[in-house]
């Protein structure tokens, strides 16, 4: 279980590209060790959450925000959108960013500003 903690907790450090020193500095400002292979089981399992909170808080930020989505929704509402209809916006904004979802909320802020430019663009077209 040790080792199998040891290796996630490593995982979400490169996933945060924290640094040698960072990283350091987190352990001994909040564990005073110097190594994850210090930290008890309780300490292990304490920093993986805490460090899973970081990179969710970290995707967060980079998510599309809430004016975005409803935009996206206020601009396919009732509107055919070539084959597609509002009813599968999803394929429609799948199609424009060439990557799958299945919410409106797995899109970045760039990815909603294509969408909505794309939107907009085809709103123009058919008046």
């Amino acid at each position: 279980m040790k080792n199998k903690n040891l290796a996630t907790i490593h995982i979400l450090k490169n996933k945060l590209a924290l640094s040698d020193e960072t990283y350091r500095a987190l352990l001994q400002d909040n564990y005073s060790v110097n190594s994850s292979k210090d930290l008890s089981l309780i300490q292990q399992k304490e920093l993986i959450s805490l460090l899973n909170h970081q990179v969710f808080s970290m995707k967060r930020k980079n998510a599309l925000s809430l004016k975005q989505e409803n935009f996206i929704i206020f601009l396919s509402q009732g509107r055919p959108l070539g084959k597609n209809t509002v009813t599968d916006v999803l394929a429609f904004c799948s199609k424009i960013i060439k990557k799958k979802i299945s919410t409106l909320q797995d899109l970045s802020k760039q990815e909603a500003i294509t969408i909505i430019n794309a939107l907009q663009r085809y709103n123009k077209k058919t008046g």
